[in-house]
């Protein structure tokens, strides 16, 4: 392999490559602009800036490498703030910079939509983050896929709240989801399995999965757990929810919890007494529960079949929307002519991401080019 170093008309091919550039981002904003993803064209928006810099094809080594330098900046900044990638392309190349409008210290759900459209264009995505916003939380856990039952998007949202915790030591399930479950919270050890027996009675003839939170358990009763489990004949999780007094907190008005005061209780209980809708999930010494009231929401999204070539770009562009409405809400937003209401972070990342890209290409006086 060869290298090749060119040193003439490096200014040439910088204007080649940035008016190409500016004629994409330009044609995001018209709506002109489409890339290929999963074997099919797709209308470019603001949220897809890189993988329409990087579809780009240059006949010329040299313009290719320039576009690489452009190309690895606005990743970056993607990266550092989504949008911020775009809005420096947009300062880069415009003569005349946007001014700002207005600023906004707090933005309500009508501000961050007015936003994402500009971002995500009016279509499938823009409704999701719509229903997301309107009906869940921006600290929601997201999960999308296809089904060919579906003939228009479902989106279910349900309160997930995650804290520190594990599966007791000594008890022994290859299962790391539990569905459909019954919960009790139970602020102390539990020493033996007499103290819930009329419970685990009852469990034992409705074979219901059922989880027991706890701050601990005494290795007999993990291991009556983990032996009757094995053998099919209970269903019963032991989780260790370990360190603060706030873990136990968050549980305090549940039905299920039970501490010194009303732990004669628990001696009586039997599977009657629990609603069987919490989905219970461990990973990584943390657990998360669905079910229980909690600005935290897992949201599940399924879509047509026929969307499934297209499912990492609707998903990316969610995620985008989710990020984008974070930062909107903790730094506040600001409203620039003739391109919308933008994060004051994304405005930010976006000035410091145009001042070096302006450095780089300004400073670039040769390339180096390999050739085979």
């Amino acid at each position: 392999m060869n290298s090749q170093i060119l040193t003439y008309g490096i200014d040439s091919h910088k204007r080649s490559v940035l008016n190409r550039i500016r004629s994409a981002v330009d044609g995001i904003d018209s709506g002109v602009v489409s890339f290929h993803f999963g074997g099919r064209p797709v209308r470019a928006q603001r949220s897809d800036i890189v993988r329409v810099i990087s579809q780009m094809k240059f006949k010329s080594q040299a313009e290719l490498g320039l576009r690489n330098i452009v190309l690895e900046a606005v990743m970056t900044s993607e990266y550092l703030s989504p949008g911020s990638g775009f809005l420096s392309l947009k300062l880069l190349l415009e003569k005349d910079q946007p001014d700002i409008e207005k600023f906004f210290g707090r933005v309500d759900k009508n501000t961050s939509m007015n936003s994402l459209r500009k971002a995500v264009g009016e279509g499938l995505s823009s409704k999701i983050l719509g229903t997301i916003l309107e009906k869940s939380s921006i600290e929601s856990e997201i999960k999308i896929a296809t089904s060919e039952m579906a003939f228009n998007p479902v989106i279910r949202s349900s309160p997930s709240l995650r804290i520190p915790g594990y599966l007791s030591e000594m008890f022994s399930t290859k299962k790391n989801i539990i569905s459909d479950a019954g919960v009790l919270f139970f602020d102390g050890i539990i020493e033996s399995v007499s103290e819930i027996d009329s419970l685990l009675q009852s469990l034992t003839k409705s074979k219901k999965n059922f989880v027991i939170f706890a701050r601990g358990f005494t290795p007999e009763f993990s291991n009556t757990l983990s032996k009757n489990h094995s053998e099919g004949r209970l269903f019963v999780f032991p989780i260790v929810l370990p360190g603060k007094e706030s873990a136990f907190e968050k549980f305090s008005d549940h039905s299920g919890f039970f501490d010194v005061e009303n732990y004669y209780m628990t001696r009586t209980l039997e599977d009657s007494s629990f609603d069987f809708c919490h989905n219970v999930s461990i990973h990584d010494g943390e657990v998360s529960i669905t079910g229980l009231d909690s600005f935290q929401r897992r949201i599940s999204i399924t879509l047509p079949s026929h969307l499934k070539n297209v499912l990492g770009i609707i998903e990316d562009r969610i995620k985008f929307g989710i990020i984008q409405s974070k930062e909107m809400a903790f730094f506040g937003a600001c409203e620039i002519k003739g391109l919308g209401i933008i994060s004051k972070k994304c405005i930010e990342t976006a000035k410091k991401t145009r001042s070096s890209l302006e450095k780089n290409l300004k400073n670039t006086v040769c390339l180096v080019l390999q050739e085979r």
